[in-house]
């Protein structure tokens, strides 16, 4: 074998290595986004026009007081879309998954599609924006904000 096939094959197998890594990371991308998900659409998301009797920051302290963690990245929208609603309050503890030093904790947790939560009895809900009311209700937080509606 000549020095000019030997050169273009190791091109190839480069060529092709790169390209199977770019898939991986796409699959990955997909696997952590929705395209039909559009930044545009987090008003859809706002809270207050659901239920107006609501006080969003007492469900905020509430969650956090209870433990309860969002797993996500600060690049996806579908995490930042979760966290507006909470209309910029958010005492909650946030795991950046992107962070190298948090990758053990991710993975150690389970952590699938963001955004992530995670509850102190050890339920978890990945993938799905979910209403702050709705998040206590699943923490058990309504005993203390049911009062706070009469």
């Amino acid at each position: 074998m000549n020095k000019f096939n030997r050169s273009y094959i190791f091109l190839l197998f480069v060529f092709s290595l790169c390209f199977s890594l770019i898939n991986k990371a796409q699959d990955y991308n997909d696997y952590n986004s929705d395209e039909s998900f559009s930044e545009n659409s987090t008003e859809e998301y706002n809270s207050q026009q659901i239920i107006e009797n609501i006080n969003i920051e007492e469900i905020a302290d509430c969650l956090a007081n209870k433990g309860v963690i969002l797993y996500g990245s600060p690049n996806c929208g579908r995490t930042q879309s979760q966290i507006s609603v909470f209309e910029g309050y958010f005492p909650i503890e946030f795991v950046n998954c992107k962070n190298k030093a948090n990758r053990f904790e991710c993975s150690e947790q389970g952590v699938g599609p963001f955004p992530h939560w995670v509850f102190p009895d050890g339920n978890a809900i990945g993938g799905e924006i979910l209403y702050p009311e709705e998040l206590a209700e699943i923490a058990g937080c309504y005993g203390k904000i049911s009062e706070s509606l009469q």
